[in-house]
């Protein structure tokens, strides 16, 4: 018997595929690992849109926002919301991404020790914008959702 995917999945496995979403995805996976794509300066590019959605919904606390040293923007945050509750704090991460998400997105969510992470690629790629192609790195370093 094939692994159980949820709860009560009698199943076993899926309908589909999501092929059709490759080129998509390897074209940004391609814009990504070009030299110098993640752009200059997050802090005042994102930052002024994250902090005003902060300032709005108290759904996270901004303990601390900081760059490392590849460009990444790290938030560090803490969820006010019901411990455990990770599908919220994925939304509400989803809905602060929102605020600074390009054409075209990546997110990986991780547990780490006492935290959920959310590890984010956003960018302009191929002929989505009139400007040069260029993206951001961005992490959600969240505690209290766990």
């Amino acid at each position: 018997m094939q692994e159980r995917r949820w709860e009560d999945d009698e199943r076993g496995h899926g309908v589909g595929h999501a092929g059709r979403l490759r080129p998509g995805a390897e074209e940004l996976l391609a814009a990504m690992t070009r030299p110098d794509w993640v752009a200059e300066e997050p802090e005042l590019h994102l930052s002024p849109h994250l902090r005003a959605w902060l300032e709005h919904n108290d759904v996270f606390k901004l303990n601390g926002a900081h760059v490392d040293d590849a460009g990444a923007f790290i938030l560090e945050l803490t969820w006010n919301g019901r411990a455990g509750d990770i599908g919220g704090a994925r939304a509400a991460a989803f809905e602060l991404l929102g605020q600074v998400a390009e054409s075209a997105t990546y997110v990986r969510q991780r547990r780490g020790d006492e935290r959920v992470v959310f590890e984010v690629a956003t960018g302009m790629v191929g002929e989505d914008s009139h400007f040069a192609p260029h993206g951001h790195v961005i992490v959600f370093d969240v505690r209290g959702a766990l």
